[in-house]
């Protein structure tokens, strides 16, 4: 579920299923299909992140939050905040990633994670 007065757009992919969520001054966009982005933060080495695993609605989910390493009010420009589900059915991913988000948008960004349910076919 989204905050009050974000919206939901899908968009044209290619060979996935891809959109975008957004308010607040903040832009999560999503993909779903066989090659979706894992959040390896090594495919960004000029940006710092932390990676965690969690359990987000019965899902293994792999957490990328970019660091803010120059001390300004948003994490370095582009660097991704986001969340990862692999190992979906069909052999299917899917990720939800913001750029360039403040503290303040990443708190707000990974309570729309957690809440991210991903149903059986």
């Amino acid at each position: 579920m989204l905050p009050p007065g974000w919206k939901l757009e899908e968009l044209q992919g290619i060979d996935s299923y891809v959109g975008e969520v957004t308010g607040d001054g903040v832009r999560l966009m999503f993909d779903y299909g066989r090659y979706s982005w894992n959040l390896n933060p090594e495919d960004e080495p000029e940006h710092e992140y932390i990676v965690s695993y969690e359990e987000i609605g019965g899902r293994e989910a792999k957490l990328l939050l970019a660091v803010d390493s120059s001390n300004n009010s948003a994490a370095s420009y582009e660097a991704a905040t986001g969340v990862y589900f692999g190992g979906l059915d069909d052999h299917q991913a899917l990720n939800m990633v913001g750029r360039g988000l403040t503290p303040e948008q990443q708190r707000v960004a990974v309570a729309i994670f957690r809440g991210i349910r991903v149903l059986e076919k």
